[in-house]
């Protein structure tokens, strides 16, 4: 609740502080909403991202402009944590040179740098900010630079490396395909998911997930993507072995059989701060329920998270029990920013030798959840992922 209240808050106080003072106006409120708001630093990071990308999707150049300054400003202020320079949306080298007027400015000590000038001026003349939004501007408005027209989707995937015939989120697989559907249903996070609870609660989320599976059928899905179950505050081995895992047995132990009627798979998804984040607890569920419609999948960004030190063990320890892949990279610190292949701080090249070494047969996907720019992620993220794919030997699903 957090997330959505503070931006509904930030919405108003960018709107008010851009019309009173200025793009420069707007950074200086969001930084004391921000600092006044004591959310974590994750939630205060997804305001933004979503705020910026929410503006690019409405094409509105003036919106997506501000936003990219406050973004750029909470960043190199050290408001928003983590603070990685490969975050800025803000290229210094490429607004300096596609606008030497203002390279003329910062070498005669006008400015600081091309970014103070992009807060005081730029965002509100409608400068670019970097090279890799173009569709944002029509030819010619940008001053200093006439961009390129606006491409459909398509060109925009075939430019960022991903293949003609596949969705841009598209999975790969050894044939033959487990399923032919290239998306699931992700259920993750959800707050009726309590199966650690009352036994009112525990049965309520069955009759949830039952509904979900049922949704997923109508939608012509193959996978129902859950997560297991928040770890209780606390909770030792003791309260995982006798109290969540005899639950969740319950749980899966009706959800599968009515999931596999209906010819759906449930992929359970670890995160850092969930139960089964730790093998022993993920094996001794799996091998329980012996159930073929069931399986976790290997979130890169959580396992570097939740275990820094030993991300590509739990590769092997799992080893046939995984049935699918989410292909990121992480700064080892936090769980929901997952960052374009090789942008990151993991030993990728260490994953990917893992899973070939249990000869993995599942199939994987590229995921930028959290990350600010989405398209920018894909068209670094997909080639590395086509590596991956032929090391492993596997195909694109089409």
């Amino acid at each position: 609740m957090v997330i959505a209240g503070l931006t509904g808050n930030l919405q108003q106080v960018l709107a008010r502080a851009a019309a009173a003072g200025g793009v420069a106006g707007a950074c200086r409120a969001a930084q004391q909403l921000l600092d006044s708001s004591r959310a974590q630093h994750d939630a205060q990071y997804r305001v933004l991202r979503e705020l910026v990308e929410s503006a690019a999707l409405s094409r509105v150049a003036a919106d997506y402009l501000l936003l990219v300054a406050v973004h750029d400003w909470l960043l190199r202020g050290g408001h928003l944590q983590p603070a990685p320079a490969c975050l800025q949306l803000f290229d210094e080298d490429y607004y300096l040179a596609k606008h030497p007027d203002v390279a003329a400015q910062v070498a005669s000590g006008a400015f600081r740098d091309g970014f103070e000038h992009f807060v005081r001026h730029g965002a509100s003349e409608g400068r670019s900010p970097h090279p890799w939004r173009p569709k944002l501007w029509a030819p010619g408005t940008d001053p200093g630079e006439p961009a390129a027209p606006r491409e459909d989707a398509g060109r925009r995937r075939a430019a960022a490396g991903a293949p003609a015939a596949a969705p841009a989120g598209g999975r790969a697989t050894r044939p033959p395909a487990a399923a032919s559907m290239p998306f699931g249903l992700n259920v993750i996070g959800f707050k009726w998911f309590r199966p650690f609870g009352t036994e009112e609660e525990l049965a309520a989320t069955l009759r949830r997930l039952k509904a979900d599976i049922d949704y997923a059928v109508a939608l012509g899905v193959a996978d129902v993507m859950i997560w297991e179950g928040v770890r209780p505050e606390r909770a030792g081995r003791n309260v995982l072995e006798q109290h969540c895992l005899p639950r969740l047995l319950a749980l899966l132990g009706e959800a599968l059989p009515y999931a596999h009627r209906r010819g759906l798979n449930i992929l359970c998804e670890p995160h850092p701060f969930t139960v089964a984040i730790e093998d022993w607890f993920a094996i001794e569920l799996y091998d329980r329920l012996a159930a073929p419609n069931f399986g976790f999948i290997y979130d890169c960004c959580h396992y570097a998270v939740g275990r820094p030190d030993d991300y590509a063990r739990a590769i092997a320890n799992l080893g046939h029990r995984i049935r699918h892949i989410h292909f990121a990279d992480s700064d080892l610190r936090t769980s929901e920013l997952h960052f374009p292949p090789g942008e990151g701080e993991l030993d990728l090249g260490a994953v990917v030798d893992a899973l070939a070494a249990i000869g993995y047969r599942g199939t994987i996907s590229l995921d930028l959840y959290g990350w600010p720019m989405p398209e920018r992620g894909a068209a670094v993220g997909i080639p590395y992922l086509r590596r991956v794919i032929d090391r492993l030997s596997l195909v694109i699903e089409n």
